[in-house]
């Protein structure tokens, strides 16, 4: 902690003729600010059974001191735009932001996140009917489905989203654009494109439909090889893959080419099913 901010509170301190709450006040912020010298902590502990605020900023420091209560506090205190109704939002964001910083592979769901989750478990939601993702700042459709409405309206891999419904998409908030994206099967989203080689952006009016997303494809290669290309393990997945191996066999292919590229995951139990039926045998059970 720079010396800049401590010493007025150190000062404070070793002020003898201040009163005894001013300095435990002291002690308590240089405490909660990381400063745990022998003089500090006693008033810490000095003053941790107190009924008063003093003693719950005591009792946090000696219990682990939950940092977002604190932050809770001093938001409804001093912030002049905090709002009580919006308190679960405010944990909500806290959680994403802690299991954001464990590793890229943890992250927090929300209501309107699980919702999104079990759409892409079951492969099926309301919406435009393509692949997003985020590159250098743009949202950019990464895929549209065959036939889907993004599609049939003429858009293609690479399209820039720039705006939907007036509202312009920038950053890297890819779950806020599908929630934009996303409606019942019927309804209308108007949205801006940008693609290469144009002069500006164009404007397109989807109409949202009930999405089947496509799972696998399957086709031949040369030399009698068969190529299945899974892009997810979601719940129709194993029937769909159980599926696509009776055809390819059928075929008398010789060799099979699984193609998992592009593939983000899903259910642990579908991937093991999968796992099972394609090399034939129990290796891919001892899971860890």
């Amino acid at each position: 902690m720079p010396r800049l901010f401590r010493q007025p509170l150190e000062m404070i301190l070793a002020d003898n003729t201040a009163s005894e709450t001013v300095r435990a006040d002291a002690a308590i912020t240089l405490a909660e600010m990381g400063y745990d010298s022998e003089e500090v902590m006693e008033f810490v502990n000095a003053h941790s059974n107190d009924p008063t605020e003093l003693g719950r900023r005591a009792r946090g420091i000696l219990n682990g001191h939950n940092i977002l209560d604190e932050v809770l506090t001093r938001a409804r205190m001093m912030h002049p735009d905090f709002g009580e109704k919006e308190v679960r939002r405010y944990a909500i964001e806290a959680a994403k932001g802690m299991t954001n910083a464990l590793d890229r592979h943890t992250t927090f769901f929300d209501e309107e996140a699980v919702k999104s989750w079990e759409e892409s478990r079951t492969g099926e939601y309301g919406g435009i009917g393509a692949y997003v993702s985020v590159v250098e700042g743009f949202f950019v459709i990464s895929r549209p489905f065959y036939n889907g409405p993004a599609y049939e309206a003429g858009l293609r891999s690479g399209d820039r989203i720039i705006e939907v419904n007036g509202e312009e998409m920038m950053g890297d908030d890819l779950n806020y654009l599908v929630s934009k994206l996303k409606g019942t099967p019927g309804t209308e989203v108007n949205v801006k494109i940008f693609r290469r080689g144009w002069t500006s952006p164009r404007e397109f009016t989807l109409t949202r439909a009930k999405i089947d997303v496509p799972n696998i494809h399957v086709t031949s290669l040369p030399g009698d090889l068969g190529y299945i290309r899974l892009d997810s393990f979601s719940q129709k997945a194993t029937e769909q893959m159980e599926q696509a191996l009776s055809d390819i066999s059928a075929s008398d292919a010789k060799g099979l080419v699984l193609d998992l590229r592009g593939n983000p995951g899903g259910g642990l139990m579908t991937a093991v099913d999968i796992a099972l039926n394609v090399r034939g045998g129990p290796q891919a059970r001892s899971l860890r």
